[in-house]
Formats: C-alpha cells, sequence, structure tokens
C-alpha cells in the first residue's frame, strides 16, 4: 500500500499583514422578505455602504430598492432607502450599484423592455435625492443598459452588453452639477456578434477598462479587455488585453481595478490544478497594463468557482461563489495582501459566521473600503439576501511564513527548499520518494518549463537546477502514484 506524501512549500517574505480579518456586522434590512435579493450588488466608499436588492417586493411589484447603510461609532446603520421614481414591475432596480462620495448611481437594467436606465441619487442635507435618469442615447430594448456600472471623479460608466446584436456598448457620462452630461460611445474596434463587450466595466482616475468575455481573438470565447486613456478631451483606446495562455470558454474579464492596478479574472479557465477559475493582476505603467502575477486560492476543490474580486493599495480580495468549505456553494471570499511593492499573498479566508449550502457568499461582488471589506450573499435564507462586513486590522509589519500549499492529515513530510531559492530547489522527503513519478515546473502564465519523469536516465528527483529561470513566481506539480500535488516557489 502506498501512502500519500504532502507537499510543504515555505515561503519567507517580509510583508506588513492584518493580524486578522473579522467579521463585524451582518446587514439585513428591516423589511426584508425572501427572494429580495438583498446583496446582489455592493458598492462602499468613506462612511456609506449601498446593497442593491433588485427584487425588492415595494409595494408587491418587486421593482426593486438599494438599501444605503451609515457608520456612525463602529456600526452600520440603515439610513436610507433609495427606489427608482417611476418603478415598475420587475424593473430590477438595485441589479448594480456605485458610489462615489455623496452620489450614488443605480441601475435598472430591465426597465422597457430590457432597454435598461440609470438613476442617479446625491446626498444633500443628510437626505439622498434622485437627481438624474439616464439612458442610452440611442438605446432600444433588449440592450440592457445599466448590467453594470463604475464612478469615479465625476465619470460615470454605464455597460450595455447586449447592444447591436450583443456586441455591447459603454456609454460614458460626465458630472455637472447634478446632471450628467452624455460625453461619449466606447464600442470595439474589432467587435463581433455576440462578443457582449460592455459586460464589465471599471474606471479609475483617466483610465476605462472594459470586457469582451466572448470575444474571439484568442480563441471562441476566450475573452479580452479593452483598456482606454483619457486624453484631450477623448477617451482613446490603448491596448487589448488577452491572456498568452487563452484556450477556449476562458471568458476573461476585469472585475477590480483601483490605485492602477488590474484584477482579470477567467472564471472558466482550467488552472494547474485541474479545477476552474484563475485570476490575474496587472498594473499599469503610464503606458499599457503590465502583467504582475497569476492568482489562484490555495484550498479550492469544487469547479467553476471565480465569480468576484476587489482590490485597494493594500487589499485584494477574491470571491469564490461555489467554495463548499459548508456545503455545496456555500461561497467564501479569499483575502490576500501585498508584499514588496507588486507580489500579492493569501493571507485569510473570510466566510459567512452562518453561511450553509447554496448562500453563494461572494456571489455577483464584493466591496473594498480602506480596511473594510463588505462580501454579499444574495441566496442567503431563501433568497431574501444579506450582506457581511469585516474589518481588516491594520497592518502590523511582521514577517510571514506562509504554507501555500495544503498539508495531507497534518502531516509534513516532504518539502521544497530553500524557498525562495536560487540555484536550485531540494524536494525532501520523510519517507518512500520512491513514490514520486513525474515533476512539471510551471511560470505564472501557466507555461510548462521544465518537465521530465523520475525514471529518466540522469534525473534525480530530489534535487532540480533552477539556474537557468528568470527571478519570479512559479508553480512546481508532482505526480505520485495515486495523488497529484502542486506548490509554488520563488526564484531570486
Amino acid at each position: 500500500m502506498h501512502r500519500l506524501f504532502p507537499i510543504i512549500v515555505y515561503a519567507f517574505l517580509l510583508c506588513s499583514l492584518p493580524i486578522a480579518a473579522n467579521e463585524t456586522q451582518k446587514l439585513e434590512p428591516g423589511d426584508l422578505e425572501s427572494r429580495d435579493r438583498f446583496g446582489y450588488s455592493v458598492a462602499s466608499d468613506g462612511n456609506f455602504t449601498i446593497v442593491g436588492a433588485p427584487q425588492e417586493n415595494q409595494q408587491r411589484s418587486k421593482a426593486g430598492s438599494a438599501y444605503v447603510y451609515r457608520r456612525q461609532g463602529g456600526s452600520w446603520h440603515e439610513a436610507a432607502v433609495l427606489q427608482a421614481s417611476d418603478g415598475n414591475f420587475k424593473d430590477q432596480f438595485g441589479w448594480h450599484c456605485a458610489l462615489d462620495g455623496n452620489v450614488a448611481a443605480i441601475s435598472a437594467p430591465a426597465i422597457d423592455n430590457v432597454r435598461g436606465a440609470v438613476y442617479v441619487f446625491r446626498r444633500q442635507g443628510g437626505v439622498w435625492n434622485e437627481t438624474d435618469r439616464i439612458t442610452a442615447p440611442d438605446g432600444i430594448a433588449g440592450d440592457a443598459f445599466g448590467w453594470r456600472l463604475d464612478m469615479d471623479n465625476n465619470v460615470l460608466l454605464v455597460g450595455a452588453p447586449n447592444h447591436s446584436e450583443r456586441r455591447g456598448a459603454v456609454y460614458v457620462y460626465r458630472r455637472q452639477g447634478n446632471l450628467w452630461n452624455f460625453e461619449q460611445k466606447l464600442e470595439a474596434f474589432d467587435a463581433s456578434i455576440q462578443s457582449q463587450y460592455g459586460i464589465h466595466v471599471k474606471v479609475h482616475k483617466k483610465l476605462i477598462l472594459v470586457s469582451a468575455p466572448r470575444d474571439d481573438e484568442a480563441g471562441q470565447d476566450a475573452g479580452a479587455v479593452y483598456a482606454y486613456r483619457f486624453h484631450q478631451g477623448n477617451w482613446h483606446f490603448v491596448q487589448k488585453i488577452m491572456r498568452p495562455d487563452a484556450e477556449v470558454d476562458d471568458r476573461l474579464i476585469a472585475n477590480a481595478f483601483d490605485d492602477n492596478i488590474a484584477v482579470l479574472t477567467s472564471s472558466r479557465k482550467v488552472n494547474i490544478d485541474g479545477l476552474q477559475g484563475t485570476s490575474y493582476v496587472y498594473e499599469w505603467n503610464g503606458f499599457e497594463f503590465a502583467f504582475l502575477q497569476q492568482i489562484v486560492v490555495s484550498d479550492v476543490t469544487n469547479p467553476n468557482v471565480y465569480g468576484s474580486a476587489a482590490v485597494n493599495s493594500k487589499y485584494l480580495l477574491i470571491g469564490v461563489q461555489e467554495d463548499d468549505w459548508n456545503g455545496p456553494a456555500t461561497g467564501a471570499a479569499y483575502l490576500f495582501v501585498r508584499c514588496g511593492g507588486s507580489y500579492w499573498v493569501q493571507y485569510d479566508k473570510l466566510v459567512a459566521s452562518d453561511g450553509v449550502a447554496g448562500d453563494m457568499f461572494s456571489n455577483s461582488i464584493v466591496a473594498l473600503n480602506n480596511d473594510i471589506a463588505v462580501v454579499p450573499a444574495s441566496r442567503h435564507n431563501e433568497l431574501a439576501g444579506a450582506a457581511y462586513v469585516y474589518d481588516l486590522t491594520p497592518c502590523q509589519g511582521q514577517p510571514l511564513i506562509t504554507d501555500v500549499n495544503e498539508t495531507v492529515d497534518g502531516q509534513r513530510e516532504l518539502r521544497i527548499t530553500p524557498n525562495p531559492a536560487g540555484e536550485r530547489i531540494v524536494i525532501e522527503y520523510d519517507d518512500n520518494p520512491g513514490d514520486v513519478r513525474r515533476i512539471s515546473i510551471y511560470d505564472s502564465f501557466g507555461v510548462r518549463l521544465i518537465d521530465f519523469s523520475c525514471s529518466d536516465p540522469g534525473r534525480d528527483c530530489g534535487a532540480i537546477e533552477i539556474a537557468e529561470l528568470p527571478a519570479g513566481v512559479y508553480h512546481i506539480a508532482i505526480v505520485a502514484e495515486g495523488y497529484r500535488r502542486t506548490a509554488r516557489f520563488v526564484k531570486y
């Protein structure tokens, strides 16, 4: 009988890390009912958080609502309920939210036969008032204008992924006083039918990212992200981001962007662990978005799981809606912290204190607000929904020693040292290394660089020369009889 030998990688990285990420509050409105889908969208900025409930049953119409919470004395209190002035049956108001200071934008993509509209509210004198209603200047039924929103520095983006036979479009508006003036319509220069350009939109300062998950250039439905920069009064295309390891049906999107850091996700990408879901971190360098790192969470066991992300200068949050820690599709969110300026290390796993199977915690979107994370679970409690607030305790500047791969039955019978490594890595076995059959090393793009069988003449499966590899983060896969394990190491 063969024993399983776990792989442990110790990564010694000097980081500023939070002590813990603590759940501090569960948000639920007083009038919550089943199937309201409270938490389908969420946005947080400063002392305010907005949570959308697109099926909230106001006056039995299911027109939808959005709830405003204000932080006072360390707690969040319901401050207002926002509804469309012309709300109607199944408009889906609250489908998506954006918040920038005292201004909130709430979409209702199903209104007017799915033509869609966006409602803008502004807080004045402590009261949130509807100040504008926005529709596409050339919108038609079915466009789904407002499927996704983003807002920053008086610029509002509205995605309409079904526009023009699902080629898609994005509409840019700029605020003047209480009104939002149409500024520009963005369309993919190489648009194709069904590419769904605009299904995710992100704006930060003078940069825009637009996702087209069914773009076919890199492969059927492999997806692409288009980048634009504001210059001399217009938004100009600067880059089309596609993955060099793109495959059919990857459906690449940009679902987080802040502080010049963008997080792109291929929710259907089969990663090196054989599971679906991979995220990629890019950084704007003044000319283009440059790839920094591939993100694969450490203990996911379910396929097709990546769904949402949020990022700021200190934290990266990856939503895994089908994580099964307490039953199928309970959901979780994985917290990464930034180390050494550009490298992200997994630190914690956020779960709901009362999470159960089917909640799909982190299902649609997650929010970061400085040291606060807000994670929704719109399927919680018979689809009534909930949102959970976490305190990401201020950093303490302590060194981190992390296991970046799972152990098996608590045993530590195999290690890779040193880590970080220079010219070679040593695989240390406590017992029976003869079980190992094959070893492969991949770069952060998933490209296999080293691959050999332990039975090859002259090969030593206990030590591997890596001197010719450039500095970076690598993944090693070890195949033994009856199991396969992967781990991560750093080459300096």
